[in-house]
């Protein structure tokens, strides 16, 4: 788990999720469920609802051929996630929103707010951090917009990151260490959207 959980470290690039619990289920419960699903069909869906990691943006960030990994790290604040309500159930999901692929049954359910907006992080690689880990959030810019620090907000609570120092960048985040929850490792085709 130490070698996995701490090297991404070192990579250029890394999409960046903060975690909350989800419609009446707490965060182990959630990542115990997609851990579950790795185990059995070998990958697992993660869905986000942020325009700073749609589809399109985590594809070109994966298309560099190395393995990008997700750090899931707690909110600076007990109230800095919102927990999710909605529970709608995705029946189907598209790489190019043009060929659509069902839900496959032996996957667990994959539920949210079913919009234009919900999309999800395609995984085969899930563990909690068992050791203590923190992310310098102030070490990393945002993907899309390079002269931008990294900035989680709610409602955009999942970024994809490059490996930038923004210590000195007067918009960078207030709290510059956050725990480390859990680590992911992006699969083909890295993010898909839902429907």
């Amino acid at each position: 788990m130490a070698d996995f959980a701490s090297g991404w470290q070192g990579d250029p690039v890394a999409v960046v999720s903060v975690m909350g619990p989800h419609a009446g289920e707490s965060v182990e419960q959630i990542f115990e469920r997609k851990i579950r699903d790795i185990r059995k069909i070998g990958w697992t869906l993660w869905l986000i609802r942020s325009y700073k990691a749609r589809p399109d943006i985590v594809q070109r960030m994966c298309s560099k051929g190395h393995p990008v990994c997700v750090v899931f790290i707690e909110p600076s604040r007990p109230a800095g996630a919102r927990p999710a309500t909605s529970a709608m159930s995705v029946v189907g999901y598209s790489a190019d929103r043009i060929t659509w692929v069902p839900m496959p049954s032996a996957l667990g359910p994959v539920t949210g707010k079913l919009d234009g907006a919900a999309h999800a992080l395609v995984m085969d690689r899930l563990e909690l951090c068992r050791e203590p880990l923190r992310l310098d959030v102030w070490a990393y810019g945002d993907y899309a917009e390079p002269e931008l620090p990294l900035r989680t907000m709610i409602g955009c609570s999942t970024v994809c990151a490059a490996r930038r120092d923004m210590s000195t960048h007067p918009s960078r985040m207030k709290h510059r260490l956050r725990s480390v929850i859990a680590c992911g490792r992006l699969h083909e085709p890295s993010a898909v959207w839902l429907r």
